[in-house]
C-alpha cells in the first residue's frame, strides 16, 4: 500500500505542515537492496546443488536446529536455492564449516564466506569440502605431508 503526501495532508488537514525538504520522497526498490549485504562478518552463503526447488520452510526448520550451536542463527532464502546464514558469533560459524560436508535431501550444500561488500547472487560457489579416506597406502607413505601432497596433486586443495 502506498501513501502519498497529499493523502497524509488530507487526513490531518491544517494540523500538518511539511517543509519542502520533508515533502521530498525517495523510493528504494527491492532490486536495489535485496542482493547486497555489507559487513556480515559471521555470515555464510549456502548453495544447495540441485535443479529442484528447495523448500524454504523445511530448509530453515532443519538447519536452524543443526546450526544453532550456543547462540541463535538466522537463515534467509535469497535466491534459487541460495541461502544467507548469519551467526551471532564466529565460534558457531567455524563449527558449521568444520563439520562440512552438509547435505539437504541428498543434495550437497556448498558454503562460502560472504565478502565485506558485494552481490551474493554473483558470488561463485564452486568448491565443496569432502572427507577423503585412503586404503592400502604403502607404509613409507603414511605421513600426513606425503599423503596430503599426493591428494592435493589430484584434487584441488587439502585442508
Amino acid at each position: 500500500m502506498s501513501t502519498s503526501v497529499a493523502d497524509i495532508e488530507q487526513c490531518f488537514g491544517s494540523f500538518l505542515v511539511l517543509t519542502s525538504c520533508e515533502q521530498a520522497s525517495l523510493v528504494i526498490g527491492s532490486s536495489n537492496v535485496a542482493d547486497t549485504f555489507v559487513s556480515f562478518i559471521y555470515g555464510l552463503l549456502a548453495q544447495v546443488l540441485t535443479d529442484q526447488h528447495v523448500n524454504r520452510n523445511s530448509f530453515i526448520k532443519i538447519f536452524t536446529q543443526l546450526w544453532k550451536g550456543s547462540a541463535d542463527v538466522s537463515i534467509k532464502k535469497i535466491g534459487f536455492n541460495r541461502i544467507w546464514v548469519y551467526f551471532v558469533c564466529d565460534h558457531n560459524k567455524k563449527r558449521v564449516l568444520d563439520m562440512e560436508p552438509w547435505a539437504f535431501r541428498r543434495s550437497l550444500i556448498l558454503l562460502a564466506d560472504i565478502p565485506n561488500h558485494g552481490n551474493m547472487d554473483s558470488l561463485p560457489l564452486t568448491l565443496g569440502t569432502f572427507w577423503v579416506q585412503l586404503h592400502h597406502a604403502p607404509a613409507f607413505c603414511m605421513t600426513v605431508v606425503i599423503i596430503a601432497k599426493a591428494i592435493g596433486a589430484i584434487i584441488r586443495e587439502v585442508l
